[in-house]
């Protein structure tokens, strides 16, 4: 073979693998992105959903809070809105909007009887914070943090998702709501828990929050013990949980502080506020801290949640504010004779 023919042959074979080259790449264009490219002009025909949440902030991200003891109707209901700016032709008949719960049941909460009829109208349903401890599956009673934990509030998260979607089953819309329960905790320490008659204390209130921000209440109540410590353990035996002091002791506090704390002076989602005992409330009353006594110091911190409705005045003095509070901390004062 001469070199001009095994040149013409090198050129030819050349040429077909630049060819095959073209093709193979042809064919992963045609299979990988013309799909994706039908399936954007195809999306872009189809509903925009708009979903606005009553009392939060961010309607893309949504997520609640809970503590303890609203898992009720007590607090009201609030309301969550559907709209769509869809201008297509599409989408017909039935469309539906609907819970689908932790545990994967499906609650219908709202529709559209007629898209195409109605699809410029909003539609609305209501949830309340027994609704969201029921929909995302979390416990009556919460789980502590754990602040050693990479995620202190992983066992305080629930979730459940809101579909719209067309009778045949085709989903149009998804998202996902996070329910976390009192993502929030705080530790007191007093400046003496032994002291004489008429000496005052200082509780110093540390507060953490892994939530969302919000204004905080820290609410101090100081009860007096009874002598017979004995009481103590016999009524506290009939009680139900959580425990309460003014149930076993069958009385009022002696005094009560309530100080709030802006998210404002909080540092890394922490804050801190001290309380002073006795107020200056209780020293118009004439209360001061009696010789050979014991005092137990309760406290907990309240958070503003905007979506709640309180019954009476604001979530600051409302007689059910007390259900939006974390843990209570416990801690006893001795109060020494005078000798």
């Amino acid at each position: 073979m001469n070199k001009r023919n095994y040149k013409k042959i090198f050129k030819s074979h050349l040429f077909w693998q630049i060819v095959a080259v073209f093709v193979a790449i042809l064919g992963l264009v045609l299979y990988y992105i013309v799909p994706k490219i039908n399936e954007a002009v195809i999306n872009k025909k189809l509903p925009n959903f708009i979903l606005q949440y009553e009392g939060l902030k961010d309607s893309k991200n949504p997520v609640y809070e809970v503590a303890e003891e609203l898992n009720n109707k007590i607090l009201g209901e609030f309301k969550i809105t559907v709209s769509t700016d869809y201008k297509g032709d599409k989408i017909r008949g039935e469309v539906d909007v609907i819970i689908v719960t932790a545990k994967g049941d499906s609650i219908l909460v709202s529709k559209w009887d007629d898209f195409q009829i109605t699809k410029n109208q909003s539609r609305t349903f209501y949830l309340t914070t027994e609704d969201l401890f029921n929909y995302s599956g979390l416990p009556s009673r919460a789980y502590s943090l754990d602040v050693i934990k990479e995620d202190p509030i992983a066992e305080k998260k629930g979730k459940f998702d809101i579909e719209i979607s067309q009778i045949n089953g085709k989903i149009l819309f998804k998202q996902t709501v996070t329910v976390l329960s009192s993502p929030w905790f705080h530790s007191t320490q007093i400046s003496d828990s032994t002291i004489r008659e008429g000496e005052e204390i200082n509780a110093y209130v540390f507060l953490k929050d892994y939530g969302t921000d919000s204004k905080f209440l820290v609410v101090g109540l100081l009860y007096e013990l009874p002598s017979d410590e004995n009481k103590i353990f016999i009524n506290s035996s009939a009680l139900k949980v959580p425990w309460s002091p003014n149930e076993m002791l069958n009385s009022d506090p002696v005094d009560e502080v309530r100080a709030e704390i802006d998210p404002l002076e909080f540092e890394n989602k922490e804050g801190k506020i001290s309380l002073n005992f006795p107020s200056q409330e209780a020293k118009k009353k004439g209360f001061k801290f009696e010789k050979e006594r014991i005092y137990l110091l309760e406290t907990f911190v309240i958070k503003y949640l905007p979506y709640l409705k309180y019954p009476d005045d604001d979530w600051k003095s409302s007689s059910e504010s007390w259900r939006v509070r974390d843990e209570p901390s416990y801690l006893l004062i001795f109060v020494l004779s005078s000798n």
